[in-house]
């Protein structure tokens, strides 16, 4: 018999509460802005690091984040401490250490999009979330340097946008989910 997965639970400053609806400024009922530059605050529930369990290579991830660093490695022991880290900035630490699988380069889009399409499932508290931002372009605005899942809004970064690679990715599932589409290939992103 294989190792068997630690059952817990993260911190519960992510998790949605039941009756939750799009904030923003000026209330849930107000207009989503045309662009949202930081998955924070209002916004969380975009972040690879926002809580919510998804299922994921036949094992329940706490975030998107845990998954995705699982998805890097083929070996299960790999995937089970991946999964088992306390906290989505742990996983992604100890993913950067892990032997990665031999078509990571080529297959890493695609994955994303699918964790992502799992996370924002249609009729799904945050699927209906993703769609209420509307046709806000999603742009994950971040402080550390990293200008290809999102774009650095540090002075140094002040004059080259990021690629945006996580914030285009979840456009395309919102599109998906709008449109009632199955997921498709995320390989033009």
């Amino acid at each position: 018999m294989g190792p068997k997965a630690l059952k817990r639970k993260a911190p519960d400053t992510n998790e949605m509460p039941a009756d939750a609806k799009l904030p923003g400024p000026g209330g849930p009922s107000a207009s989503p802005p045309s662009e949202i530059t930081s998955f924070r605050g209002d916004y969380n529930f975009l972040s690879n690091f926002f809580h919510s369990p998804i299922v994921y290579d036949g094992l329940e991830f706490p975030t998107v984040e845990h998954a995705f660093q699982a998805a890097k490695c083929l070996d299960q022991a790999s995937k089970l401490k991946l999964l088992n880290c306390n906290s989505p900035t742990i996983a992604k630490r100890v993913g950067r250490k892990v032997s990665l699988r031999p078509d990571w380069e080529r297959v890493k889009m695609d994955i994303m999009h699918d964790i992502l399409a799992l996370k924002f499932a249609p009729n799904s508290q945050l699927g209906n979330l993703l769609l209420a931002t509307g046709n806000a372009e999603l742009i994950e605005g971040n402080a550390w340097h990293d200008n290809v899942w999102g774009s650095c809004v540090c002075p140094k970064h002040k004059n080259s946008p990021g690629q945006n690679k996580l914030g285009k990715l979840i456009m395309g599932v919102r599109d998906e989910l709008r449109s009632g589409e199955k997921p498709s290939s995320a390989s033009n992103v």
